[in-house]
């Protein structure tokens, strides 16, 4: 009897199988998420696909779903169902599960609501986003732009909400340092003076704003005088 080449297809392609089966078997399982909504303030920027964002797509942001995954969305309010392509990473706000487009969110008539529960099943994946499964995970180099440091974990993520919920492309996120210390970190740049730009804007709205090359040491040494300097500078 000839045996079916597990191990070779493990290897060959083992992420996309992995991936695929996780996939089947969320299948037809309901999950109940706490679903909002974006639009006017993202329209034509871009997603974490790449993409430029339609807030008239029927299209989502979920924190972990592989992007192209298709969600069945139905909102029991109405009792309307739509399906949505995921595009981008989000929502950031605590107690939110899914981002929906303007556009999704109206087909399901909650705009008016703005927040409500749905319940949602995965049906599928759109084969234009497959590149994504085989990304291997980012290389911890280039400038990030460090937002503030806090003793007490509660504020350090409080600032890191507020942060996401203004530049939620950024991505901030809680990073331990030494003495428990609680780092906040947002953008991952190849360029210092990309970063430096976005820095100045987060100054001139309040927030404190240094340029950290990764990978960061946990010294205030690093934050030298000439990044200082360039996020303090007028812009051109």
């Amino acid at each position: 009897m000839r045996t079916f080449p597990t191990r070779r297809l493990l290897t060959a392609g083992g992420v996309t199988l992995v991936f695929f089966i996780l996939l089947f078997s969320l299948m037809r399982r309901d999950h109940g998420m706490t679903a909002s909504w974006y639009g006017d303030d993202w329209h034509g920027k871009l997603t974490a696909s790449g993409e430029y964002f339609d807030m008239y797509n029927m299209t989502a942001a979920h924190k972990t779903l592989p992007l192209g995954t298709q969600l069945e969305v139905n909102y029991p309010g109405t009792g309307k169902s739509i399906t949505v392509t995921i595009t981008d990473r989000g929502p950031y706000i605590p107690g939110r599960d899914l981002d929906l487009s303007f556009g999704a969110a109206r087909q399901l008539g909650m705009v008016s609501i703005g927040v409500a529960r749905v319940q949602t099943r995965i049906t599928g994946h759109d084969r234009r986003y497959d590149k994504y499964l085989h990304q291997p995970p980012p290389v911890a180099t280039g400038f990030s732009i460090e937002a503030g440091v806090f003793s007490d974990p509660l504020t350090a993520q409080a600032l890191c909400d507020t942060l996401n919920a203004d530049y939620r492309q950024l991505g901030a996120h809680v990073q331990p340092g030494e003495q428990g210390m609680q780092h906040v970190f947002m953008g991952n740049f190849s360029e210092r003076v990309q970063a430096a730009i976005v820095a100045r804007e987060l100054r001139s709205n309040g927030y404190e704003a240094f340029i950290r090359e990764k990978p960061w040491t946990d010294n205030p040494a690093s934050k030298s005088s000439a990044e200082t300097q360039a996020i303090q500078s007028p812009q051109h």
